[in-house]
């Protein structure tokens, strides 16, 4: 992290979940010299989903590259900007900031619900997305600006001696990843390409994970996980494979060509708006299959000159910034937000935002009064079922009692 002797104690707290995060915003904290930057790393004590475990291994890899700099929950100290993906509910929740900004980790979200709730973009000052497309869409919950996405900073495609397809499944219930292995294991047997995947790091961490590990060793050439930031794979890819995950975006941010295999109906919906990729599937855009045997055919579909010049329009119209653009449209925010002249109309909108954070938490405050009036009300019934039980267990006892006395006095 870079620092300078200008910028006044100026502080940025920056929330990272996972890698995916960390990769997506780190030119910024490895280069933004105008504020102090702290790295907040939230963690759960109590965790059977798997996120815990997610939590920690982005922790164990960025302690020792931002030894002083890295946190766990709230440190106590004020900050000028928070900048986060999105709300979660833990200690950092707490963090005191004159201005919360939204940042995106994905070209575009794959999933509109729960990406573009309420839930997720009420409550920001500001939301950084990186498509025209989103920041139209996020616009009625907050300022919206279109900036570079930042991992692409450095970006460079590699040439191949052999033509690499890359598979990028997505996890969970939308995942195609074992209705796929079949066919990808027909497509190495070609001999044509060299077959590589990236596994979501939710298929390697969270609970609901249900992966061979051994199938996928024996269908892939390279297997990688979320240690590995994606540019660096999408920089030695021919073309990109996927079904409902994001990095379908985020190959035509690369301008790397992407199709889709898919038999899993996204009703990812939210309130009828859906995924950008159901209309560019339908449209071609993005060539698709619900399920296939021979993945040859739709590569070839991908890379013809047609759906190559469809996904490089679509990505001038959505991904317009060039890349000596990427960085310095992030940091102009920032810069904005550091200064203590802001627009009169961010002021009135800033002033709603804090009016709204007080509502909610009223609201949480008032719903976790009733949650601890119904835990007392638990443990008195609680109390009185035991009590209950004591008194079930001795009236049985006397009932047992009396019928062994009458069957002894039968016998005698």
């Amino acid at each position: 992290m870079r620092k300078s002797a200008n910028r006044e104690d100026k502080k940025v707290a920056v929330v990272i979940q996972n890698l995916i995060q960390f990769y997506t915003i780190k030119e910024f904290i490895d280069s933004y010299k105008n504020a102090t930057i702290h790295i907040f790393i939230p963690q759960w004590k109590e965790d059977e989903s798997g996120f815990n475990e997610i939590f920690e291994t982005t922790y164990n890899y960025l302690k020792n590259k931002y030894p002083s700099s890295i946190y766990r929950g709230n440190n106590g100290l004020h900050y000028n900007i928070l900048l986060e993906p999105y709300y979660i509910d833990s200690e950092i929740a707490s963090i005191s900031a004159d201005y919360k900004i939204k940042y995106k980790y994905s070209a575009i979200s794959a999933k509109t619900n729960p990406s573009y709730t309420p839930d997720f973009n009420s409550g920001y000052d500001a939301i950084l997305c990186y498509s025209n497309y989103e920041k139209d869409l996020l616009s009625i919950y907050a300022k919206t600006y279109l900036v570079g996405k930042l991992n692409y900073c450095k970006f460079k495609k590699e040439k191949n001696r052999k033509k690499t397809v890359l598979y990028l499944p997505t996890y969970g219930a939308v995942s195609s990843l074992k209705n796929d292995l079949d066919a990808f294991r027909a497509l190495k047997r070609e001999g044509k390409y060299k077959v590589i995947i990236k596994l979501h790091h939710g298929t390697t961490h969270l609970a609901s994970k249900n992966i061979n590990s051994a199938q996928i060793k024996e269908v892939f050439d390279d297997i990688l996980d979320e240690k590995t930031p994606i540019e660096n794979i999408l920089a030695k890819a021919d073309v990109v494979v996927s079904d409902n995950s994001g990095s379908l975006f985020e190959a035509i941010y690369a301008g790397v060509p992407v199709c889709s295999i898919s038999a899993i109906k996204t009703d990812n919906h939210y309130n009828g708006l859906y995924p950008l990729q159901d209309s560019l599937r339908k449209s071609r855009i993005i060539p698709y299959r619900k399920t296939v045997t021979n993945i040859s055919s739709l590569i070839k579909e991908t890379l013809s000159k047609e759906t190559i010049e469809k996904q490089m329009r679509f990505r001038r119209e959505q991904f317009p910034l060039a890349r000596d653009e990427l960085l310095d449209s992030f940091t102009k925010v920032i810069d904005y937000y550091l200064q203590k002249n802001i627009a009169e109309g961010d002021k009135r909108r800033i002033q709603l935002r804090s009016i709204l954070d007080r509502c909610r938490e009223e609201q949480v405050n008032a719903l976790r009064q009733e949650v601890d009036a119904l835990s007392k009300e638990v443990i008195v019934l609680n109390q009185k079922l035991k009590e209950y039980d004591r008194r079930l267990y001795r009236t049985s006892a006397k009932i047992y009692r009396i019928v062994d006395k009458g069957k002894r006095k039968e016998n005698s």
